[in-house]
């Protein structure tokens, strides 16, 4: 290949190995990636919990500092935001998470 052309990989695309970036920042609020965590999600027009384990952290968002988790209760990927982590959430909730 000559120098400075980019490789075109047309009909390859789906045989490259893609690379996971890894995430910049491992940690903040107190709180580290892989940490499971109980977050409330006030969405559609109520208070739901979320459950599951911190993979990214987003310090810069708009609103205020979030992070992404994928929810094992309702089996979905969410963001939450870092000042609405709970220790445990209300006892109703607690039996959700073993019943799916």
């Amino acid at each position: 290949m000559p120098r400075g052309k980019k490789r075109n990989p047309g009909k390859n695309k789906k045989r490259l190995a893609s690379r996971r970036k890894e995430p910049d920042i491992k940690e903040w609020g107190g709180y580290e990636l892989g940490q499971e965590v109980w977050v409330r999600m006030d969405i559609y027009g109520g208070i739901e919990w979320a459950f599951g384990s911190i993979y990214e952290f987003h310090p810069k968002d708009k609103i205020e500092p979030s992070f992404s988790l994928f929810d094992k209760i309702r089996k979905r990927y969410a963001v939450g935001a870092i000042s609405k982590i709970a220790k445990s959430p209300p006892k109703k909730w607690m039996g959700k998470l073993g019943s799916r």
